[in-house]
Order: structure tokens, then C-alpha cells, then sequence
């Protein structure tokens, strides 16, 4: 019998497919990848939407004013056309700083929360829209941090 597969033994290995196989997931384009810019994006909208539902709406957790600020800051660089500030730095420029200084005033909360967490945290909503802050504010520090430049 091993005579007539060959004198190996081993049965013949099929041929794989050239093309895409069906059913195969499709590889990602270019295009849709995350980028740094669009990290830094989903992070302010999220700062900023966690201060619209946690202290406008639910009046519960506040954020600071300045996070704020540099939050909308960086959604007016990325989604602008970029020449908004291009007398006072580069886009990659502003948006490292923008994100280190929500990084750092991100930090100093959760070390104020930590402190006061019998006064402040006291409510789910409370512990929610400090979870949010930082979260948006982790996605803008790492966004920033891969930003070349």
C-alpha cells in the first residue's frame, strides 16, 4: 500500500487556496486602524460627555475646569482642519501637551478622590463619573504618548 501513495507512507498534503477562503474574516484596511489622533478624540468625547451626564444632568461628579477645556481643545485640533493654532505650535505639539496635562490633572483627582473617598464617592453615580473621567482621560494620555513628534 505504501507503493501506491508514493513509497513515503504519508498521504499527500492538500493544496492551500490562493484566493480569499470563504468564510474568512476580511483583513482591516488601513484606514479604520486606531490612531493616536483618534484615541485622543474618543477620550475627550468621553471626558466630555461624562461631564454633561455625571454633573450637568445628574448633578453628582464634577471635573475640573481645565480638563475640560483641553478636552475640547483637542476635539476642535483633530476634527478641525488643523491651521486653527498653527501660529502658536504644531498640531502633534499641542495635542502632546493637551493630552500630558489631562494625564496629570487625571492623576491629582484620582489622588484626590482617593483622599476624600468617604465624601466624595459615596454614590454609584458618583464612583461612575469618576470611572469615566479616568477612562477618557487614560485614553487621551495613551493617545498622546503614540503621537510622533
Amino acid at each position: 500500500m505504501t507503493e501506491e501513495m508514493g513509497g513515503t507512507g504519508k498521504a499527500p498534503e492538500p493544496e492551500m487556496p490562493v484566493g480569499p477562503v470563504q468564510g474568512a474574516p476580511m483583513a482591516m484596511p488601513a484606514s479604520s486602524k486606531t490612531t493616536p489622533e483618534s484615541m485622543m478624540m474618543i477620550g475627550a468625547a468621553v471626558i466630555l460627555g461624562g461631564w454633561l451626564l455625571f454633573s450637568i444632568i445628574l448633578d453628582s461628579y464634577g471635573s475640573n475646569w481645565t480638563v475640560l477645556v483641553l478636552a475640547a481643545l483637542i476635539l476642535a485640533l483633530v476634527m478641525g482642519k488643523g491651521d486653527l493654532f498653527e501660529n502658536l505650535a504644531t498640531k502633534e505639539t499641542l495635542l502632546k501637551v493637551a493630552g500630558y496635562a489631562i494625564g496629570a490633572f487625571a492623576v491629582i483627582e484620582l489622588i484626590w478622590d482617593i483622599r476624600f473617598a468617604g465624601g466624595v464617592l459615596d454614590e454609584f453615580t458618583e464612583i461612575l463619573g469618576a470611572l469615566t473621567l479616568l477612562g477618557g482621560s487614560a485614553l487621551v494620555f495613551m493617545g498622546a504618548r503614540s503621537i510622533d513628534g
